[in-house]
């Protein structure tokens, strides 16, 4: 359970952050996509630190301007941008980071009328084949998205809101569709509730992975798993593979005063977003203990900002692990 929104202050900085992004992109609107996220993501977002029983909480929340980054899929050559906004959270205790989460988001204009959604990038942000950065250089990424909320659309309007929805459940709803009415949307905001009050998911039984509750290990989305899933079941199933692979995919730390919940697949406005974004509530979940592969290619996009932004303010995260040391740093620049 996430008991971070109890601690004194917490609601009012939340609230504060809400009126100051809505009232910004109301104000910027009518300046067109671009500008207005130009604007949204120039926004000076404070840490929030607090305490309570001995235990010192700091989050840390940032969203970059990474519109216009291109990658090239290693698989079909696709060429397509990353998203338009980064939005990252990090959570320690006691000064220690304990894990972070990360949401790449496409955004779009509602104007009204259809909203066009073009099959590629929605393919990019659903299902993250194996790609380069354009002109960077050879390395190749792979991105883990077990939360199904690491790619996301989120959709701008007139009055300062930005609904958001999971690319992998609009990849689904659309179908063979090229476009989709806002209007649309709203019975997968309400199934997505729905599911979520009673701990199942829109997206299925492979949100937990097949072995859940035990390992929470999901091949289709995560290349540990993957690895795991054909390298050790169904031949053999050791107690000490079941605690290494649970303690890495079942996100329940009890050591920690906070525990991660699983990522919301949508946000019915500002509102939501900002509170499910603060509260740590939203994107891929990585543990700064989680030594994965998968875990470790997540770390290295956050941890070097000239692939994904020119912000030289943009939060970082950078952490070495080892047997013995746990490092993280906020990087300016």
């Amino acid at each position: 359970m996430n008991h971070l929104n109890a601690l004194p202050g917490f609601a009012d900085w939340q609230w504060n952050l809400i009126h100051k992004l809505q009232s910004t992109l109301r104000s910027m609107f009518a300046e067109g996509e671009v500008e207005a996220l130009k604007k949204l993501t120039s926004e000076e977002i404070k840490d929030f630190s607090g305490s309570s029983q001995n235990v010192n909480y700091n989050v840390s929340t940032a969203i970059n301007f990474i519109h216009n980054k291109k990658v090239i899929s290693v698989d079909n050559h696709l060429e397509r941008e990353l998203g338009d906004i980064l939005a990252l959270g990090v959570y320690r205790e006691n000064g220690a980071l304990r894990w972070n989460r990360i949401c790449l988001i496409q955004t779009k204009m509602n104007k009204g009328g259809a909203i066009a959604i073009e099959p590629g990038q929605l393919s990019l942000l659903s299902m993250f084949p194996k790609f380069k950065f354009k002109g960077k250089n050879n390395i190749e990424h792979l991105l883990r998205n077990r939360s199904g909320m690491l790619g996301a659309y989120g959709f701008f309007s007139s009055d300062g809101e930005m609904p958001l929805i999971s690319a992998r459940v609009l990849k689904q709803m659309l179908g063979d569709n090229k476009s989709i009415k806002f209007s649309d949307l709203v019975h997968i905001f309400v199934s997505e509730r729905a599911a979520r009050s009673q701990h199942t998911s829109v997206l299925g039984s492979q949100y937990h992975g097949p072995f859940y509750p035990f390992t929470t290990i999901d091949p289709t989305h995560c290349p540990d798993c993957n690895e795991f899933y054909h390298e050790y079941f169904p031949r053999f199933f050791p107690p000490s593979v079941i605690r290494h692979w649970a303690r890495r995919h079942l996100h329940q730390h009890h050591d920690f005063n906070v525990t991660p919940d699983e990522s919301v697949l949508s946000c019915i406005g500002m509102n939501e977003f900002v509170r499910s974004w603060t509260e740590l509530r939203l994107g891929e979940l990585v543990h700064g203990d989680d030594d994965s592969e998968s875990a470790q290619a997540l770390r290295d996009l956050m941890a070097n900002p000239t692939l994904l932004s020119e912000d030289k303010n943009m939060l970082i995260i950078k952490t070495t692990v080892s047997a013995s040391r746990h490092e993280d740093e906020r990087n300016f620049g």
